[in-house]
């Protein structure tokens, strides 16, 4: 039967009848989903040691795989560890999860690789292989002790000029192995610093070096320096100033104790250093002096120096000698201050009164004045007023107001 379809007035031909036959039956020869009818292998996995993974003799190392089947049971599997020439490690029965894992120890000869087998029941199997790579000793390193000419305050580093190579890793990968020895002794020190309290002037301290890669030491190196003498820290007491002795007193002592020899010099003001002794007599110096002083030590060949210590001496009598119309100061430079002062002085004369300071002189003031008594002049000694009777008088009840009150023909005694 033909059936004509008609749109917007345009005929659609619609060819002959089509008959919708029903699908095929199912193929009887094809199972349901699931398992390969052909047995497969089970696979194998290395998670430990990775491919590439660096070894040496000695070493132990960690075997660890994983196995997997989708036919048997995982518990009926058998995992073989090899050597890469086909030698059985260990025949282990992986746990329920898969997991079979072993040590191995690296053999004197080395190892280039290792194998797991996986077997299942039906003897069917598959492995999977790992290269090991051979480690490679690193190489030599360049190293020099700071600093290059100690003294016995010094700490004593190793500094690293020239790192190792390594072929098999980066430098993040290698440690450094210090040794320390003291005049050729094993001192008892494998870091990089040693502390100065543990050296002495006199002492030769090496080091040798070694850089280590986790397995191997590179070639050894070493360096050596002599310790010389530490110069002291002193500095100048003068507890009562240049009334008293002076002291070349020591704070921090270096190599005092060491040296064959300890020489003392002292400079007092512009003069020309002195060796001496560490005490210094008051009588070589003066109020407002500067001092110093230093002491020089001596092991050997060898010669050190304390840094000078300065001091200036205070104010004091030696200044209000020479002129007492200057200020009461040490000069910045040393010395008596030179600044000139107006105010009132003293000339030397009690019997002046009103002394004053005049362009750094004393000027004396008037004379003091002392008055007459009955029968008696007055005049000054040594600041006081003393009468002077007249002839014919004397003094007798030492009142000064009452004057001469004495009559006396002779000159004499008072009476009894």
């Amino acid at each position: 039967m033909a059936i004509a379809l008609f749109g917007c007035g345009v005929p659609f031909p619609v060819e002959e009848d089509v008959t919708l036959l029903p699908p095929p039956p199912p193929d009887a020869t094809v199972g349901p989903p699931g398992p390969a009818l052909t047995p497969q292998a089970p696979d194998a996995f290395i998670l430990s040691p990775l491919d590439g993974t660096v070894v040496a003799p000695g070493v132990s190392l960690l075997l660890r795989g994983v196995l997997s089947d989708d036919d048997d049971a995982l518990d009926s599997l058998t995992a073989r560890w090899e050597l890469d020439d086909g030698e059985v490690i260990e025949v282990i029965t992986p746990t329920a999860d898969g997991l079979v894992e072993t040590s191995f120890t690296i053999p004197p000869e080395g190892l280039e690789g290792l194998r797991l087998v996986a077997v299942d029941p039906g003897g069917l199997s598959k492995s999977v292989s790992v290269s090991l790579v051979a480690n490679s000793p690193p190489g030599a390193i360049e190293a020099a002790i700071f600093p290059e000419s100690p003294s016995a305050n010094d700490d004593l580093l190793v500094v690293v000029e020239e790192p190792a190579e390594d072929p098999d890793r980066d430098a993040t990968g290698i440690a450094n192995v210090f040794q320390w020895y003291v005049d050729g002794e094993l001192a008892g020190i494998e870091g990089a610093l040693v502390d100065a309290s543990l050296t002495r002037a006199g002492e030769v301290w090496s080091v040798t070096v070694r850089a280590y890669d986790g397995f191997a030491l590179g070639p050894q190196v070493e360096a050596e320096v002599n310790i010389g003498l530490a110069g002291p820290t002193v500095f100048v007491s003068a507890p009562l100033g240049a009334d008293g002795d002076l002291t070349c007193a020591v704070s921090e002592a270096g190599s005092l104790e060491q040296a064959t020899e300890a020489s003392w010099y002292w400079t007092i003001g512009d003069g020309a250093e002195v060796k001496t002794t560490k005490e210094l007599q008051s009588d070589a110096v003066s109020h407002c002096d500067w001092v110093s002083c230093r002491v020089e030590l001596s092991l050997g060949d060898d010669l050190v120096s304390s840094e000078p210590s300065s001091l200036l001496l205070p104010y004091g009598a030696d200044c209000e000698a020479e002129s007492p119309c200057f200020e009461k100061l040490c000069a910045e430079g040393g010395g008596c201050s030179a600044v000139a002062i107006e105010e009132a002085c003293e000339d030397g004369d009690a019997c002046t009164v009103g002394d004053t300071c005049v362009e750094g002189a004393c000027i004396s003031g008037e004379a003091l004045a002392c008055e007459a008594a009955d029968n008696a002049a007055a005049t000054c000694v040594d600041g006081e007023c003393e009468l002077v009777c007249e002839p014919g008088w004397l003094d007798c009840d030492e009142d000064y107001e009452s004057g001469c009150e004495l009559e006396s023909p002779e000159e004499g005694p008072c009476p009894e």
